[in-house]
């Protein structure tokens, strides 16, 4: 899992053009395993989209910082490659570099390429994650077939996700664009995600925002992703032998295919339901 705070975050077009090398490639050498030491990486490049040829080999030096990408041995990845301050590869944190299942958005602009450059362009990704157990919280698929409205002062577009989740929309006319979204019965909003645009925090300083808004020029480019989650909830009483219910008792939850320690080690329920 790779964990940063990002104060700002490109488009895949921004990072397409910042990036010397760019390419999707298998990762054949991560050494060592640790996600908190230095990592020397060796990646093969599968696709190349910029600077890189099929079947080049890639040596990376990560640094040991939470911010900077780490990779498995075997792993499929996207790359967006910089030069580091003492002249290696390095994968920078905050910026598009992904497991290539993550990455339909980015793949669906870079092998579109010359012309998916040539215009502005709002794009993004619907996907459902949850906090998994074993793996933290993660990214499950992408949603097929949810409406997504793009909203100005003028006027209003819709378009609608494909299989990965994906909608896109070029060529829009300048101005500040709410983006909403048809979410599915049982399902949440968690959060927003923007990248690129001009106005970009328009409407992010409530980060829970669920409509948010970006401006567009002429050359905008921006990704707006909705991360969402399964609207459930658990509750219920805490009785002692009579059935008179108990105040301050440590509840835990524990998955039933789960053999390790329980999802919250303790809650205390803070008072009586009657």
């Amino acid at each position: 899992m790779w964990a940063c705070v990002c104060g700002a975050y490109p488009s895949v077009k921004q990072a397409w053009e910042q990036s010397p090398a760019v390419l999707s490639g298998s990762v054949e050498i991560a050494v060592p395993k640790s996600s908190i030491a230095p990592q020397i990486v060796g990646v093969r490049a599968v696709e190349s989209f910029k600077g890189s040829r099929k079947g080049e080999l890639f040596f990376l030096l990560q640094p040991g910082h939470d911010c900077a990408p780490k990779f498995k041995t075997g792993e499929r990845v996207l790359l967006y490659l910089n030069r580091s301050p003492i002249g290696l590869w390095e994968a920078f944190g905050c910026s598009r570099t992904q497991p290539l299942e993550s990455a339909v958005d980015d793949l669906r602009f870079l092998r579109s390429l010359p012309g998916s450059a040539d215009k502005n362009r709002l794009a993004g990704v619907v996907a459902l994650h949850e906090n998994s157990v074993s793996e933290g919280f993660r990214r499950v698929h992408g949603l097929s077939k949810i409406h997504v409205h793009l909203i100005s002062e003028v006027n209003s577009m819709e378009v609608v996700t494909d299989d990965g989740g994906v909608y896109e929309w070029y060529g829009l006319p300048p101005g500040n664009y709410r983006i909403v979204i048809d979410t599915p019965k049982g399902l949440r909003i968690y959060f927003p995600m923007i990248a690129g645009g001009e106005g970009r925090r328009n409407r992010l300083d409530d980060l829970r925002a669920t409509e948010p808004v970006v401006e567009f020029g002429a050359g905008t480019t921006a990704d707006v992703d909705f991360v969402l989650m399964e609207d459930n909830q658990i509750s219920g009483r805490v009785v002692d032998a009579s059935g008179k219910p108990m105040k301050d008792v440590c509840v835990q939850l524990q998955p039933a295919n789960w053999r390790s320690e329980p999802i919250l080690s303790c809650f205390k329920v803070l008072r009586s339901r009657r």
